[in-house]
C-alpha cells in the first residue's frame, strides 16, 4: 500500500496548481485542482467560483478535509483556523505554480506538497473517529482515487468505481447544491451545507464571459453513466 501511495504522488509531481476552491464560511475544507484542464459535463451555477472553476476541472484533484497549513519560506502564511479571508489567501499562493514534490509517509500519511517558488502546503491527517465519517484527504488521478480516512486508513479504487461518488462529495463539500446525500454522516463545524448546484438544461441562461455549457445534463441527485472526459483549450480572455 505504502507503494502505491507512493507512485500516485509522484504523478503530481511537476503539475501546475491552476484553481483553488475553499469551503463554505462555517468550515475549512478545499479543493486543489492541477493539471490538465477537463471540461465539465456541466457548468456550475455557483456565482462566487470563476467562469473556469465553474467551466473546468483539474485531471487531478485534492480534496482536503483535515487540518491543513501553508508556509513560505521563513514564515507562516496562514492555516485553516484563520478567518476566512486569510484561508482564501493563503490557498491563492499556490495557484500558478508547479507542485516540484508530494509526500505521505505512513503511519499518518500527513501530506506535505512543495511548490517551485517554496511554498508549501502540510496536510495533518488528525481526523481518527471512525464513527464521524471524516476523512483526511483525497487524491483523484485519471487512473485512480486515493482516500486517506479516519486513522490514516488509506484505500485505493479506480477511476470508474470512484468517479461518481467522489464527484457528489467533492462538490458538496465546496458548494452548494440540492444533494443532501453526499454529506449523510459528515458532520461539519458550522450550518449544515448544501453541495454545489448545476443549471437545469432548460432553464441556463446563456453565459456573457465565455462559451456555452455543455447541453448533456441531470440533476446532481441521479446517477448518471461515466463517461471519459475531453481536454481543452483554456477559455478565451
Amino acid at each position: 500500500m505504502e507503494d502505491r501511495v507512493r507512485e500516485l504522488l509522484d504523478e503530481v509531481a511537476g503539475l501546475p496548481c491552476w484553481s483553488a476552491i475553499v469551503g463554505p464560511d462555517s468550515d475549512y475544507p478545499f479543493v486543489l485542482h492541477l493539471g490538465e484542464k477537463l471540461r465539465r459535463s456541466l457548468r456550475l451555477a455557483n456565482p462566487r467560483l470563476t467562469f473556469l472553476q465553474r467551466t473546468y476541472e483539474g485531471a487531478y484533484s485534492l480534496l482536503v478535509e483535515c487540518a491543513w497549513r501553508v508556509d513560505a519560506p521563513g514564515h507562516v502564511v496562514g492555516s485553516c483556523w484563520d478567518v476566512p479571508d486569510v484561508r482564501r489567501a493563503a490557498l491563492d499562493r499556490l495557484v500558478g505554480q508547479n507542485a516540484v514534490t508530494v509526500r505521505a509517509e505512513p503511519p499518518g500519511y500527513d501530506l506535505e506538497m512543495v511548490f517551485e517558488d517554496g511554498h508549501a502546503l502540510r496536510c495533518l491527517s488528525v481526523e481518527t473517529d471512525l464513527q464521524r465519517s471524516r476523512d483526511n484527504w483525497h487524491l483523484y488521478s485519471p487512473s485512480a482515487l486515493l482516500r486517506v480516512g479516519p486513522r490514516s486508513r488509506p484505500d485505493f479504487r479506480t477511476a470508474e468505481e470512484a468517479r461518481a461518488q467522489f464527484q457528489r462529495l467533492r462538490l458538496a463539500l465546496i458548494g452548494e447544491s440540492d444533494d443532501p446525500l453526499a454529506l449523510q454522516g459528515r458532520p461539519r463545524r458550522g450550518p449544515s451545507v448544501a453541495p454545489e448546484r448545476t443549471d437545469p438544461p432548460d432553464n441556463r441562461p446563456p453565459s456573457p464571459d465565455g462559451p456555452k455549457a455543455p447541453s448533456e445534463s441531470s440533476p446532481t441527485d441521479t446517477p448518471r453513466p461515466i463517461t471519459p472526459l475531453r481536454p481543452v483549450e483554456d477559455p478565451p480572455t
